[in-house]
């Protein structure tokens, strides 16, 4: 038996927010004065950014480590922190040694791989179908590599920070999951972090380029086809 403290609320605002340094680099990723979720989810878009951290962008970890956090700069104050009594968990342990690798699994572009990496297949299956559409495989790597090459060149694309304070809360959290999907399966390119969005169809590239045509045909706004730049792969796939 042990103890750990952890927030007695993570939706009350604590003396100095939910600020957050990332112990790696020493830069200050959220500005203190926003809501806990808000906190968690710039921290996720700042590890997804940049994976050669090795650091987990599994939303869960992520709320865990910034409760430990706010606990730790709070000091511990029996105000805003509870003190509660823990069981040592082997298989915990043992997890967590191994989640926050820096070293991916091989793609396979499978179910089962996903399926690995979270407590339920459901939600593989769920986040690898709305990613990659029926089957959840990807295309290979060369293939989303001459994509990624095509989004670098086009000067449609963007890399407005503030993309994903416009997005709805419950799409953050979709492309989210389904960005540590991707870098869990190993699917990463040496570009991921300048790719940005496409300002036509609005969708994440890094995500985008792994994506099978059909699918993209499926749910592409016809009226976008007639504003993708001239040498955009979409059309020429199609």
């Amino acid at each position: 038996m042990g103890f750990k403290y952890q927030l007695k609320s993570r939706t009350a605002l604590p003396p100095g927010g939910f600020s957050f340094t990332c112990p790696s680099t020493g830069r200050d990723i959220t500005s203190g004065m926003v809501s806990f979720e808000s906190s968690m989810r710039q921290i996720v878009a700042f590890r997804i950014g940049n994976p050669g951290l090795g650091l987990s962008s599994n939303l869960d970890d992520v709320r865990e480590e910034l409760d430990a956090y706010t606990v730790k700069r709070l000091k511990q104050d029996a105000a805003w922190c509870l003190r509660i009594q823990t069981e040592d968990d082997p298989k915990k342990k043992e997890s967590s040694l191994t989640h926050g690798s820096s070293h991916p699994p091989a793609a396979q572009g499978s179910v089962a791989l996903l399926a690995a990496q979270v407590s339920h297949a459901g939600v593989a299956a769920r986040t690898l179908s709305d990613w990659l559409g029926a089957g959840g495989v990807p295309v290979d790597k060369a293939l989303a590599h001459a994509r990624a090459e095509t989004c670098l060149a086009c000067p449609l694309r963007s890399t407005n920070d503030g993309w994903f304070a416009k997005l709805a809360e419950g799409m953050v959290e979709a492309i989210f999951t389904q960005e540590n999907a991707r870098i869990t399966s190993g699917h990463v390119l040496d570009m991921d972090k300048a790719l940005g969005f496409c300002s036509v169809c609005g969708c994440y590239l890094s995500l985008k380029v792994w994506v099978p045509i059909r699918h993209i045909a499926d749910y592409t706004l016809s009226e976008d086809f007639s504003r993708f730049h001239s040498k955009c792969w979409i059309p020429k796939e199609l």
